[in-house]
């Protein structure tokens, strides 16, 4: 069976607590894919032809991609998405230093989110998308492919892309737990995956 198309979606990144918290819309997306990254292990047997036998399967933790194209290159974000870099006025430096990210606290990974459009509440709050996908901590992996030439008519610039891992999280950034099963990440309201108060009102 295949997944139904969910449509275009919108990209946040930061902190989403109601009370200490901020996020920043990151950009629109039309091309986006999630990968939730499953994985098995599995005795099998030569006199089956490899099939796996059912008392020796394993799950393993999964380990979610987001994979999308952007089209907004400003400082500010690539401040939200850079997280070793430094800013300094208008100036985005791309950092040069070996940074353990536990010593400057894990707090700082930001949450993604991923709103579709369709699900988006602009100028309220957006948390409650049910196909929203969360990831409570995730590492920028890649950006990639920033252009600088002709465009296509009608558009403004050149998409880059940008790939996102999640990073397994036992609480928020205010060390409220995040239940058992949703610390990689899930798709709908974050007050299903524990005593999480969170909130989206950055969507444009």
């Amino acid at each position: 069976m295949a997944f139904v198309p969910i449509g275009p979606a919108q990209l946040a990144l930061g902190d989403p607590r109601i009370t200490g918290g901020s996020m920043t819309h990151i950009g629109d997306t039309e091309n986006i894919t999630v990968d939730i990254g499953l994985k098995t292990a599995y005795t099998s047997s030569a006199q089956r032809q490899g099939a796996a036998h059912a008392d020796s399967v394993y799950y393993m933790t999964p380990e979610p991609v987001l994979q999308a194209e952007l089209k907004d290159a400003t400082v500010a974000i690539l401040d939200e998405l850079i997280l070793n870099g430094t800013l300094t006025s208008t100036t985005m430096g791309f950092g040069d230093s070996f940074t353990h990210q536990a010593s400057t606290g894990v707090s700082t990974l930001p949450t993604m989110a991923c709103i579709p459009e369709t699900q988006k509440v602009v100028g309220g709050d957006a948390s409650g998308a049910l196909n929203g996908i969360w990831f409570p901590r995730c590492i920028i992996s890649g950006l990639s492919g920033v252009q600088f030439g002709r465009v296509s008519e009608g558009e403004i610039n050149q998409p880059y892309s940008i790939e996102m891992r999640a990073a397994y999280a036992a609480a928020d950034q205010g060390s409220v737990a995040i239940s058992s099963g949703f610390r990689m990440g899930w798709m709908g309201p974050p007050t299903n995956a524990g005593s999480l108060l969170w909130e989206l009102t950055v969507l444009t």
